[in-house]
Formats: structure tokens, C-alpha cells, sequence
């Protein structure tokens, strides 16, 4: 009882500290993809409509972890029908690699660094068992962005059209040309774009 306890706590921690990152704007701390081959799995078919209202994806993959925390599968996706396998506990070794038998995991969506919570039917582990999946939902866990959205501009400091709020430089800063830029003095210089007195 107190180990469950123990766990609910943990997993309520994680929970607030993944809203907090969420609405801070601190960087996600993303689930690994699974490495390794424990021998027994189970194939979950993500057909193309579980993809229905997914954002452009990049670098992406779906992560499945059991209810104790541990990742236990994960496959690249696009928005495409593809396959991920579940793979479940090695009997041979004493270490719990996989899922265990009727233990229930959940997907998450790593997309670039967003981290999504996808929402599905509740389900558990079973070894040779086939899951076809074909609706979900999504839900912001974190942006990892972290950083500034980009802001397309002039970043050239001494350019006729700099902008101070431009992190990046899209080619169109104008330099800055001195003359007469009165078109009734006797020196007026068509090629000018900044007065320079001397009119």
C-alpha cells in the first residue's frame, strides 16, 4: 500500500511539475526512445486517423510507458498508418525491462521539443497480442521551445530599416545612402535615402 502510495505522489509531482514547465515555457524534459529487444512484445497499429488533428510533425515519435514510469516502446511517426511495438518483461533476468503482464502504459507524443499527453481507450500489456488504435486526442504537456519564436527582419544594425526586434535576418535591410533629398535644391540626390544637410 505505501509503495502505491509512493508512486501516486511521484507521478502527481511530475504531473505539476510538467504543467508548470508548460505555462513557464521551460524546456520539456523528453522521454528517451526505447533501445532494445526484450524478447516478447506486443504490435500496436497507429492507424492514420489516430492521427486526425495532430500538429506538423518534425522529428517525431510516440513513446509508450507502463504505469510504473518505465519507457517500454516507441517508433518514429509522420501522420502515416505505422506500428510501434510494446515490448514486454524479460523472464530470464531478475531486472524489470518491458511491461508486465496486464499492466496498463500510456503514449505520449515527442514532436521536435513539444511534448504532447495523447489520449487513447485504457488498455494493458499482453505479449503477441495485436492493438489496433484509431482515434486519440492531444494535449500540450510542454513547448521546449524555450526560446523566442523567430522574427523575421533587417538585424543589420546599420542598415536604413534595422529592427531591433528581428532575431532573424530575412535579407531585406536596405543601406543607408547620404545626400539631398530635397527635390528642389540644385544637389538633389534621387539615390538618397537619408538627408545629410547638404542641400
Amino acid at each position: 500500500m505505501k509503495l502505491k502510495s509512493l508512486l501516486s505522489l511521484a507521478i502527481l509531482f511530475v504531473l505539476k511539475t510538467n504543467i508548470a514547465n508548460a505555462q513557464d515555457g521551460n524546456p520539456c524534459d523528453l522521454p528517451s526512445e526505447f533501445v532494445g529487444n526484450t524478447g516478447s512484445n506486443m504490435t500496436v497499429l497507429l492507424q492514420s486517423s489516430f492521427f486526425t488533428d495532430y500538429p506538423e510533425m518534425n522529428d517525431a515519435y510516440i513513446v509508450a510507458t507502463s504505469e510504473s514510469g518505465l519507457v517500454v516502446g516507441s517508433a518514429s511517426v509522420d501522420g502515416s498508418q505505422s506500428s510501434l511495438a510494446v515490448w514486454g518483461d524479460d523472464s530470464l533476468t531478475p531486472d524489470v525491462e518491458g511491461a508486465l503482464s496486464g499492466e496498463s502504459f500510456t503514449f505520449q507524443l515527442v514532436n521536435g521539443a513539444d511534448l504532447y499527453d495523447i489520449s487513447t481507450d485504457n488498455f494493458s500489456y499482453t505479449t503477441n497480442s495485436f492493438l489496433p488504435l484509431s482515434n486519440s486526442s492531444l494535449t500540450l504537456n510542454c513547448s521546449g521551445g524555450g526560446g523566442d519564436p523567430d522574427i523575421d527582419g533587417c538585424t543589420d544594425e546599420a542598415a536604413l530599416n534595422y529592427n531591433a526586434d528581428a532575431n532573424t535576418d530575412d535579407g531585406s535591410c536596405i543601406a543607408v545612402v547620404n545626400g539631398c533629398t530635397d527635390e528642389t535644391a540644385f544637389n538633389y540626390n534621387a539615390d538618397a535615402n537619408t538627408d545629410d544637410g547638404s542641400c
